[in-house]
Parts: structure tokens; C-alpha cells; sequence
């Protein structure tokens, strides 16, 4: 018995020998070569003299035996303690005795025929050798065609890379290597990573030279030697390996195989692909291939063709599921495209044999059975009725569906299954449904014993014929009648309507068929979800009752807690549609936003003098009384935060007469709509006509409170409130704020939400709560990101002694800012223990720039004052709250740069020229927003300059800087016609456009509309000749048009006003339209005399005159023409002439047309075409003339 440990081990270098000795090719030498089949002499000393091999022995090699690579390696470590420690006796003796195979001479052995290593392999090459009978050829061929290519598996949808944007999946095949898009997140799978490769030592050698010679190579060759990694001398551990060959191609995988009888099946309706293969590999199968080591699959079919399956588009982690597609353009649910070409040629064929090619392991081989029907044509299929169809639930009255057959000819379908509610339905008159295939009808038959009802029927159908289609599966919906029973949401219940008081159908009966439930506009569970199952849990089958506890996949299906409100849309197989409202509410208390003054937010926040409202006289660097407590903080400009101010304040403008406007919002940059609902106009210092005296901010309009239900009527006598599914808005928007419109959805978690306690006295507030929903109606709690903390030097520019400015994507954050505290910790840096927190007020603290970010300020005043022995310096938490926003919060050290300093002795100077720079400019050359924003700057630099002794010199510089950028960003005003001048004829009208940067109505104006007229929206419209200018004016800017306006008119004239009976009968009359369209119409006032064509030819009659009328619609003009008889006549009658002289007769005639000339005697004397008769002999002629049919008479005497 041979030793198998060691047969292993020399094998590659006796086949090595036997190749070169005999010529025979490697692969087909292998393939007779067996250990059981080797003779070996007993006393031999090389291996070369004791190796024979026979005929005989090849052919039992052939018939007996089939030990793989990786059989041989289980056999060997299953007996190596048995070899190593038995004294039997075999031709190579143990390894002890054998010296001439010692460790050393083996390694020498190897070394000297193959080069082992691993590389990243495309699939293209990978499956090339796996699909083909590739013999081994160690020869190199630089210059031999890439045989891969030749046969087109590089081609696009063969066996090329595989691009896929479900990209973390395929990134978990681990035996793929893939690139990432860094632009689309996709990943392309390249191949099979890692292969175990074996090149021809003289082979690899020569590739070595050849690249180091930086030769070309026409194939794979010197890619893939040149890519080889862990390069050894030792043949893989796993035996498993491809062989390199000279041509660039690579071999089969060196392996073993294992047989697995497990069941399998395949569907031609998939999702993933036209095709599905399922094998049931059963569960925790040792032998079922992973991700870890799939490397592919190979289908051969019974005609003998094999066809590679790839990963991602065909093999998916589950790895017994393999789906394909055979038809162009197929797409799959992550929306890639599976490509078809490598797989075509499955349609209509059966799949007898699935190998998976396991990496380090032994393939696996599934024999099959599997036909893959023809797929239909697209618009081939059965169908159903368009129309609705009444399920009628009579025993003895089926419900009739008629089906439509577009089927391929040949084909034979008929039903084999109904499937309803989960359940096979019984085929029979006294069962379920009886179809009929002539007529192509289905029957359902209802009452107390049929398991049929309202919903979806899958009806299948199979083709029977020879070479089958795919199976058709055809959906049908039994409808309620729902003129006598419909569904709806009412009172927090899935309720019946039912008018004729019928109880055929329940609300179970609804909720089994529920097909898709959304809840605020997103649908429950997933693509693969049990709807029905999850109906159950969100209604009560007996009572339809919501249940607000419901939850799916573990995440609450309504989470807003009590208070909150959700949409609710059903939708239900044979049922109506239901939407509506339903309200998670315990009826204790009520959510609303109600207003609030400052102090009554501050009081319970644990900010310092919370409650205290007193006013302070003293007045800030600003000139502005903000040193008080939590009182109304009062501005006496109406440029200074009207429009900001609307945003989340309480804010009441003053007139000069006394009376008072409360604002809720802007309609548009000039129009304040009020509290009430009412708008008034407000602009540049005026509300409704009169100056304004001041403007107050009281506190914060929308903060989310819950109160209880029975001190509810109270709480509104006390403050402003919206409710729930009322409007919230605010704001006026410009640069980067936006003003907002929002519907209210307050619950028991909508962030910031305070309780209000009725007492004795009123109600107090507690602290805000946080929570996770918005308390917006369709919209998530925020989150404010992308904003960056700026400190500012302690310039006191606005009356504070410390700021922090945030910038960058700040714009949703300011508009939703409501209120900010500030907590101070001192030294210490661990922020553990604050020594004092602060409120803050919009306006006097708070502010936020359209442009410059949100401004945040602690101003040195009754609400603000430091603790003993501290200056500002050192740690700080500053939180912003916000309407629909989480809490922002950051923390910051402030400096001593940081805190504002005394005023000093501040240079006006620069402060001076700048406003005079600013003054200077003209309004009308610039847009509205953008010198609004000059103005608003100028403002701010005249109050500044009005207390320069309180002033910085930094502050000053800062907000020249921002007058400085105010005045750079104007932007110049475009306004033009798009043209200036035009030609109209009286009821024609043009439309002037006008292009412009500006905001606003044009108005239009015409300098005189007798001659034309505009309207609003500028057409221009003639009315009688003359010219006009059109002025269009948008605010400070103007345009023109020009537009000259004539009559509409015609012009007739005649080719010739005079005709003649005869010869020149007839004229043409022309006719020019000018403004006038229509065609022209003739009209002859005499026709004895002249007739007229409808195309305008007059013909004469007789002599006489005649009036051609013209028409062209409104319009006329007469032509006169004058008809006349024609005449001739000659200037002499006769002539004597000398023999040889000449004379030319005179003809003159009306009208002029051609002459004729006859002698009467030629040998007299002659007449030409023009007259000119020439004396010949003696004698006498006579020359007759005709023209337009007169004859005169020419007597000729020659002497």
C-alpha cells in the first residue's frame, strides 16, 4: 500500500516529469494519474527508475478510482499517527526511513516546476476556466490573443464587474475584492479575491523577465504574474489552486467535490430577478456555503451549457437563493439592473446540476431538476375586469369576473388555484368557484359554507404545452357595495357607516383586509411586513378602537404622547379608502400655545431676579432703557426689529395719536397683519398714516402648555392661545431668515412644554420640559447643526458687557429663537457647579441679523448682575431655545479681551465720514431690500454716533464695518421694457414685459389714450393714429415705450386705368394691405362694359366707363377704368418713290400692339416687318396695313 502522506507531496513533480517526457498535457495526464495506480520497485533509489505506469493501470485508475487533491488530505491527517508509528512496510517506507524525501529534497522538488501565490481575479478569468475545458501550457505567449476576450466574457453584462448601490451588502461577499465611488456611494465587485494560483516555474521566470524588460503583453499574463502575492514554493495548505497558462488564461480550480440530494426549486416571478432558484440547504447545514466562502455558482442545464452566476446581482447572502434575469432592463427593488446577457440562454431550458464553488473546501454539486418556463412578452398575460366588481355573497347567484386572455399562441393555460384569505379555495357548483374556459369566466359563489368574501382572489394559471410559459398569477378584487356600507375614522375608531342598517360587514371584516396603513404620512412595516398582523395590533377587531400602545418592530406607532394628533390613511382590499384624524387623549388636560411675558417664562426657570418686572431709568451705551428686570422691553425707532421682532415675540406698535397695533406677522415688507387678523400699512417711521411713537416686546407668543381640561376656560380669559390645528406664523423673510407658517400639534412630549397650576391669583408656569417632538404638525423636532460659536472682543456696541455671535447655517435657529439662558461657572472649567444662571430678553439681549448671524448679549442690568468678586471671566453655558428646535447649547471661556471695557475717548472721525458717504447715495439707484439694509446700518451708526461719549473704539470700528458692507452690497436697480418702441395699426395691442431685480407692482401710464391705451398688466392696446409713450414705473425707477400708431387702410390701383375692346382687353388691379388682413374682393359696376375677376382682372366689354369696387373686410376703394375702342391710323397715305429709294410708313395706333405690312405687288415694290418700303420697277402697289383690326391702304408709285 502506497503511502499517501507522501504520494501527495511528490505528485506535482512526477507529473511535471511524465509532461516533459512525454508531451502529453498536464491536465489530461493528472486525469489518469491515481496513488492507487503506482508501481513501485521494493530496492529502487531514484524516483525516476521506480515509477511505472501502464495501460492496465490507467484504465482501472479510470473506472475505480476518484480521489481528489483535498480527499488525499483528509485521508493523510486522519492516518499520519497511524504511519508514523507503524513498522509495516510499504514501497517508500516511512517517512523516518525515507532520506531521499526528506523535508529539504521535497522543498527542492517543488521549487523546481511551480511558483504558488494569491491574486485578485477578475470574474471574467475566474469563471473562463471554471466554464472551459482549459488544458495547461506553460509556454509564454506575450503576443497570443487574450482567448477571455475573444469570447466576449469581458463584454458588458457577461462576466464584467458588478456595480451595485446597495453598497454595504456588497461589501460582505469575502471573497470578492471591489471598489468604491466616492461620489455615489455605489461599490463595483471587480472578482474573486485572493485566489490560490500555481505557475510553471519557467513560466513565472520568464514573466519576471519580461515585465522587469517592460515588455507589452497582448493577454492576462503578465497582469496577473506581475500581481501575485505571498509568492512561495509551497503549494497551498487547502490543495485548491488555478494553474496559470502562457496564453494569460487560467484552469479549473484544483478541488475536490461533494454531492448534496437537498430539495431545490425555481419561480419565474420574482422581484430580484425573471427567475429564482431556492435550495433548501435545511437549517445550521455545515455544508451550506457562506458569504465567507462563495466564490460563485455555475448552472449547467441538459444540453451540457454552463452558466456562471456573480455576486450581488445573482448570489445574495442568503446563499441558497440565486436569482437572474434572462430579458434586458429587469430592476430590482434596491433599483440596480440585472444584467441578462451572460444568462439568456437559460430561458426555456431545464437546470440539471448547481455547483457552488467554495473557496478552500470542497465545491459543492446539487443535482436538479429545474425547467426555467418561457417568460412572456411584456403586455402578454391574463387579466382582469378595469371596472369595479360587487361581491353579491349568494349561495345560488355567483359573483361573475370576466378575465382576459393575451397569451402566446400555442400555449395551453388553465387555472389551477384560487387562493383567498390565505386558504386554497374548493373547485365545484356546491364549493367556493367554478371556472369556465370557454368563456374565460369566474364564478364565485358566496353564503354561509363558502370561505369566499370581500378582497383580493390570486387566481394561478399554468401552461400546459410542451415547451411551457411561465405561470401567470392574476390578482381580482371583490368589492363591497359601497353604496350601502362604507368605512371611516371617527371619534378615535375604525368605524362602519352603514345607511341601510346592514350587517354584512363588520369592522374585523375591514380591518383582515387592510393592505397599507400610513400614520402621519409613513406606512407601517416594511416591504415584507404582515399587514393584516399589524392592523390587529393598531385597531381593535371588535370595537375599531385605536390602540395607542401599539407598536411595530418594537418602535411606538404613536409616540407623541398624550395630546398628539396623528393622519391616519387605510387601505383596504374590496373597501374604501379611509382617512382621518385620530387624537391620543387621556382628557385631563389641554395642550395649546398660549403667550407669555417674560416674567412668567423666566419664573420657574431658576434664572436670576426670575419675577422681577421693575424698569430702570438708567439708559445703555445705546441710549436705550434695557437695564431693567424682565419688564416690556420698549424701542422708540420703527426700524429697529419690527420685522424681527414678529417673529416669536408679543410686540405692540404705538402711533403718535395713542393708538396701539398688537403685530402677528408681516404680509409683505410693508404690510403688518395684526394679531386680530386686520393689516395696516407700516413703513419708514408711519403705521396707518400716523408716526410712530414706540414700539413695546412683552414676551414670547407661542410656548407649548398643558393645562388641565377643567381650568381650561379660565386660562384662555387669561391669555392668548392656539390650539391644536390651528395656524402659528411669524417673521418677514430676508437673506437667510425665513418667515414660517406652521399648524400647532402640542403633546405631553413637545419640547419646552410648561405646565400651567391655576392659584388663587391666576396660573404660574413650571420649568420647560424637554421632550422629542416639535409641537409642529408633519414636522420633526430640529436640530440645529452646522453653526459656529464666534466670541466677540467686549466692545459693548449694543449696551452689552459680554457677546457671542453664532454664525454660519444659523438661519432656521434665529427665526425659531424664542428665549436664551446664560449660566456662569466661574473658574471652573468642569462646568459642575454654576454660580449663577440668567434670562434673557429679545431685543434688549437677543437678536439675530439677516445676514450676520444670531447676536446673543448679557447686558449689565437688573436681570444681569455678576456674582461678588467675579468679572465676567471664565466658564460659560449658554442655551438656546427654539420653536420646533431641540435645546442648543455650547459653552465657551470668556476672556478678559472679552468682556466690555469702559468707554474711552472714541474717534468719531471715521464714524462722520461713512455716514456722510452713505447719505450721499441716491435711493432710487438701488433695490428696496438692499437699501434697506444701507438705512437700517446708517441708523445704527447715527445712534451710535449721537453717544459716542459711551462708545468703544472697537464698537465704533464694528459697526462701521457692517455700514461698510451695507454700502458694498447694494445692489444697483435693473428695470427695462422688453421694447422700447413699436408700429401698431388702431385695435391692435402688444404685452411690454419688464425685466428687473426689483420686488413689487408695476404701474403703466399713457401719455395720451386717444391714440392708445395700457392696462395693468401692460398690453398695450392702438386706438387712432398718432404716437403715445407708455410709462411703466416700479417704484423709484421708470421705463418707456414709444408706440406709433396708424389706421388701417388699403390701396388699389390698376395695371393700367384704360383697356380697349380689342388687343390689350384686360388689366390688373393691385391690391396693398396696410393693417388690414383678409383677402380682397372685386365688384365691376357695369359689366356691359367691363367685368372683374375674383383675382382682379378686369376684362373689357365694350367702350364705356366702369367703377371697380375693392373690398377687403371693412375696408373699400374704387378704381376707375376706362374701356375704349382701339384705332389706327397713318401719318401719309401714299408715296412715289425712284427705283432703289426707300420709304418707312408711319402707323400710329391705340392701343400700341403689333402692325402687320402687305404688298400687293412684290415686284414693285417690297415691305418689311417694320414698314419700310423699298421702290423695285415701275409701276404701282398697294401696301395694306392691319393693327387691332383696323386695314389702311400705303399707295406706292415708282417712276
Amino acid at each position: 500500500m502506497a503511502n499517501k502522506n507522501l504520494l501527495k507531496k511528490i505528485a506535482p513533480v512526477i507529473l511535471s516529469a511524465t509532461v516533459a517526457m512525454t508531451g502529453m498535457p498536464s491536465a489530461a495526464f493528472a486525469a489518469e494519474f491515481s496513488d492507487e495506480d503506482m508501481i513501485l520497485n521494493e530496492n529502487a533509489e531514484d524516483e525516476e527508475s521506480d515509477v511505472e505506469i501502464t495501460d492496465e493501470d490507467a484504465a482501472a485508475d479510470n473506472t475505480d478510482t476518484d480521489v481528489t487533491v483535498e480527499d488525499a488530505e483528509e485521508e493523510d491527517a486522519e492516518t499520519v499517527d497511524e504511519e508514523e508509528n507503524t513498522e509495516a512496510e510499504d514501497a517508500f517506507g516511512t517517512e523516518a526511513d525515507a532520506g531521499a524525501f526528506s523535508a529539504e529534497d521535497e522543498a527542492d522538488a517543488v521549487s523546481g516546476d511551480f511558483v504558488y501565490g494569491t491574486a485578485n481575479i477578475p470574474y471574467a478569468d475566474f469563471f473562463y476556466g471554471e466554464m472551459n475545458d482549459v488544458a495547461q501550457n506553460a509556454t509564454m505567449q506575450l503576443d497570443a490573443a487574450d482567448p477571455v476576450t475573444a469570447v466576449g466574457y469581458r463584454d458588458e453584462g457577461m462576466y464584467d464587474a458588478v456595480t451595485s448601490c446597495t453598497n454595504n451588502k456588497s461589501k460582505r461577499y469575502d471573497t470578492s475584492y471591489y471598489t468604491e465611488n466616492t461620489e455615489n456611494g455605489s461599490v463595483t465587485l471587480e472578482g474573486i479575491k485572493a485566489v490560490n494560483i500555481a505557475v510553471p516555474a519557467s513560466l513565472y521566470n520568464d514573466a519576471k523577465k519580461a515585465i522587469e524588460e517592460g515588455k507589452s503583453c497582448s493577454n492576462q499574463l503578465l497582469k496577473i504574474a506581475g500581481s501575485l502575492e505571498n509568492v512561495s514554493e509551497t503549494a497551498p495548505a487547502s490543495g485548491e489552486y488555478k494553474i496559470l497558462n502562457g496564453d494569460g488564461t487560467l484552469t479549473a480550480m484544483t478541488t475536490e467535490t461533494k454531492e448534496l440530494n437537498v430539495e431545490s426549486s425555481i419561480t419565474a416571478s420574482s422581484p430580484w430577478g425573471n427567475y429564482q432558484v431556492s435550495v433548501e440547504f435545511g437549517n445550521n447545514n455545515p455544508d451550506q456555503p457562506t458569504t465567507a466562502n462563495m466564490m460563485g455558482v455555475i448552472f449547467e442545464t441538459s444540453d451540457g451549457e454552463k452558466y456562471g452566476m456573480e455576486h450581488s446581482q445573482n448570489l445574495w447572502l442568503r446563499t441558497g437563493e440565486i436569482a437572474f434575469a434572462v430579458k434586458d432592463g429587469f430592476v430590482e427593488p434596491h433599483k440596480n439592473t440585472i444584467d441578462s446577457k451572460r444568462s439568456a440562454g437559460l430561458e426555456g431550458k431545464t437546470i440539471t446540476k448547481i455547483t457552488y464553488l467554495v473557496k478552500d473546501g470542497a465545491d459543492i454539486v446539487i443535482p436538479t431538476n429545474l425547467l426555467c418556463k418561457y417568460k412572456l412578452a411584456d403586455g402578454q398575460g391574463i387579466t382582469g375586469p378595469e371596472e369595479k366588481v360587487v361581491y353579491t355573497n349568494n349561495t345560488f347567484t355567483p359573483t361573475k369576473v370576466q378575465l382576459t386572455y393575451n397569451v402566446p399562441e400555442g400555449s395551453s393555460y388553465k387555472l389551477t388555484s384560487v387562493e383567498y384569505g390565505g386558504q386554497v379555495l374548493s373547485e365545484g357548483s356546491y364549493n367556493d368557484y367554478t371556472y369556465d374556459d370557454s368563456t374565460k369566466v369566474l364564478s364565485v359563489y358566496g353564503g354561509v359554507f363558502a370561505k369566499t368574501g370581500v378582497g383580493t382572489y390570486t387566481l394561478t394559471f399554468t401552461d400546459s404545452s410542451a415547451a411551457p410559459y411561465e405561470d401567470i398569477t392574476v390578482p381580482i378584487v371583490l368589492s363591497a357595495d359601497d353604496t350601502k356600507v362604507t368605512f371611516a375614522i371617527q371619534n378615535n375608531k375604525l368605524v362602519k357607516v352603514d345607511p341601510n342598517g346592514s350587517t354584512t360587514y363588520e369592522v374585523k371584516d375591514y380591518i383582515k383586509n387592510i393592505t397599507a396603513i400610513k400614520v402621519d404620512g409613513q406606512a407601517l412595516g416594511g416591504r415584507k411586513a404582515n399587514i393584516s398582523e399589524i392592523a390587529k395590533s393598531v385597531f381593535n377587531e371588535s370595537t375599531g378602537a385605536v390602540n395607542f400602545d401599539a407598536k411595530v418592530n418594537n418602535a411606538a406607532v404613536f409616540a407623541k404622547g398624550d395630546g398628539g394628533s396623528y393622519e391616519i390613511e387605510l387601505t383596504a382590499s374590496g373597501f374604501n379608502t379611509v382617512t382621518g384624524t385620530v387624537t391620543q387623549d387621556s382628557g385631563e388636560y389641554k395642550y395649546v400655545y398660549a403667550g407669555l411675558t417674560w416674567d412668567q417664562f423666566w419664573a420657574s426657570e431658576g434664572v436670576y431676579e426670575a419675577t422681577n418686572t421693575s424698569a430702570s431709568e438708567d439708559k445703555d451705551r445705546r441710549g436705550e432703557s434695557d437695564m431693567g428686570g424682565f419688564d416690556a422691553v420698549t424701542r422708540a425707532t420703527a426700524n429697529h426689529g419690527l420685522h424681527r421682532g414678529s417673529f416669536q415675540t408679543m410686540a405692540t406698535v404705538y402711533d403718535v395719536n395713542g393708538k396701539s397695533y398688537e403685530l402677528a406677522g408681516w404680509k409683505d415688507k410693508t404690510t403688518m397683519i395684526l394679531t386680530d387678523g386686520n393689516t395696516v400699512s407700516c413703513s419708514k417711521g408711519k403705521i396707518n398714516g400716523a408716526d410712530v411713537a414706540e414700539y413695546t416686546v412683552t414676551g414670547l407668543k407661542y410656548i407649548p402648555v398643558k393645562v388641565k381640561t377643567a381650568d381650561y376656560d379660565a386660562f384662555k380669559k387669561a391669555f392668548k392661545v392656539v390650539e391644536n390645528g390651528e395656524k402659528l406664523f411669524g417673521g418677514y423673510a430676508e437673506n437667510n431668515l425665513s418667515a414660517y407658517e406652521e399648524t400647532a400639534e402640542v403633546n405631553a412630549n413637545t419640547n419646552g412644554l410648561k405646565t400651567a397650576t391655576k392659584t388663587a391669583d391666576g396660573f404660574t408656569f413650571s420649568a420647560r420640559a424637554n421632550g422629542t417632538t416639535s409641537g409642529l404638525k408633519g414636522e420633526a423636532l430640529k436640530t440645529a447643526d452646522g453653526i459656529t460659536t464666534k466670541m466677540k472682543p467686549g466692545s459693548g456696541s449694543y449696551g452689552e458687557f459680554l457677546r457671542v455671535d453664532l454664525t454660519g447655517n444659523y438661519g432656521g435657529l434665529g427665526g425659531a429663537m424664542q428665549a436664551v439662558k446664560w449660566t456662569y461657572y466661574g473658574d471652573d472649567d468642569t462646568y459642575s457647579n454654576a454660580l449663577q444662571s440668567y434670562g434673557t430678553k429679545f431685543a434688549a439681549d437677543n437678536w439675530m441679523h439677516k445676514f450676520h448671524g444670531i447676536q446673543l448679549g448679557l447686558t449689565d442690568s437688573v436681570r444681569c448682575k455678576l456674582p461678588a468678586d467675579t468679572d465676567g471671566t471664565g466658564y460659560w453655558e449658554v442655551t438656546v431655545y427654539g420653536l420646533g428646535y431641540s435645546d442648543y447649547t455650547f459653552r465657551f471661556q470668556a476672556t478678559d479681551e472679552n468682556i466690555a471695557k469702559s468707554a474711552g475717548d472714541a474717534d468719531s472721525t471715521p464714524l462722520k465720514n461713512i455716514i456722510a458717504e452713505a447719505k450721499a447715495l441716491k435711493e432710487a439707484d438701488y433695490t428696496p431690500d438692499s437699501w434697506d439694509t444701507l438705512v437700517n446700518e446708517l441708523e445704527e451708526c447715527e445712534d451710535m454716533l449721537a453717544n459716542i461719549a459711551n462708545q468703544t473704539q472697537y464698537g465704533i470700528e464694528e459697526q462701521i464695518g457692517h455700514l461698510r458692507e451695507a454700502i458694498d452690497s447694494l445692489v444697483k436697480a435693473e428695470f427695462k421694457l422688453n421694447q422700447t418702441s413699436a408700429t401698431l395699426y388702431s385695435g391692435a395691442a402688444v404685452t411690454l414685459s419688464a425685466t428687473t431685480n426689483l420686488t413689487g407692482d408695476i404701474t403703466w401710464k399713457s401719455s395720451d389714450a386717444k391714440v392708445a391705451t395700457v392696462d395693468a398688466k401692460g398690453t398695450v392696446t392702438a386706438v387712432n393714429a398718432g404716437r403715445a409713450t407708455i410709462t411703466a414705473a416700479l417704484g423709484k425707477v421708470s421705463a418707456t415705450f414709444t408706440v406709433t400708431v396708424k389706421n388701417p387702410s388699403i390701396t388699389a390701383k390698376a395695371d393700367s386705368s384704360v383697356i380697349y375692346t380689342k388687343s390689350k382687353t384686360t388689366t390688373k388691379i393691385n391690391v396693398a394691405k396696410d393693417g388690414v388682413t383678409g383677402n380682397a374682393t372685386f365688384r365691376s359696376s357695369n359689366k356691359k362694359v367691363a367685368t372683374v375677376s375674383a383675382n382682379g382682372i378686369v376684362k373689357a366689354k365694350k367702350a364705356g366707363k366702369v367703377n371697380i369696387t375693392v373690398q377687403v373686410g371693412n375696408h373699400k376703394q374704387v378704381v376707375k377704368i376706362t374701356v375704349k375702342k382701339p384705332t389706327m391710323k397713318l401719318t401719309k397715305a401714299s408715296a412715289k418713290l425712284k427705283k432703289g429709294k426707300k420709304v418707312t410708313i408711319k402707323v400710329k395706333a391705340a392701343p400700341v400692339s403689333k402692325v402687320t405690312f402687305k404688298s400687293s405687288n412684290k415686284k414693285v415694290a417690297t415691305v418689311s416687318s417694320k414698314g419700310v418700303v423699298k421702290a423695285k420697277k415701275k409701276g404701282t402697289a398697294t401696301i395694306t396695313v392691319k393693327c387691332n383690326g383696323i386695314t389702311k391702304k400705303f399707295k406706292v408709285t415708282v417712276k
